[in-house]
């Protein structure tokens, strides 16, 4: 690889609303040198078992003395079955 690249491992845990108790697991490659990039949802639980789709993430602001960063996540969810 030729680029400064990370690994994304997350979930993101919803705790009040439609959703509460329900969560999305995203992994992926994160090329944090490109504005914007595009990471795996690759399933979840509660309302989101079973969950495919994708994130895009943006850049926000980095802090190069700590090494934080911000970044917007955008997620395209498709859930599986889906529930009405």
């Amino acid at each position: 690889m030729d680029s400064l690249t990370v690994v994304w491992s997350a979930n993101i845990v919803f705790t009040t609303g439609e959703y509460n108790g329900s969560s999305l697991a995203i992994l992926g490659p994160d090329d944090i040198t490109k504005p914007v990039r595009e990471v795996s949802i690759v399933g979840g639980s509660g309302y989101f078992r079973r969950a495919q789709g994708h994130i895009l993430l943006k850049t926000v602001s980095v802090d190069f003395d700590t090494g934080d960063a911000e970044a917007e996540v955008d997620a395209y969810v498709h859930p599986w079955p889906a529930k009405k």
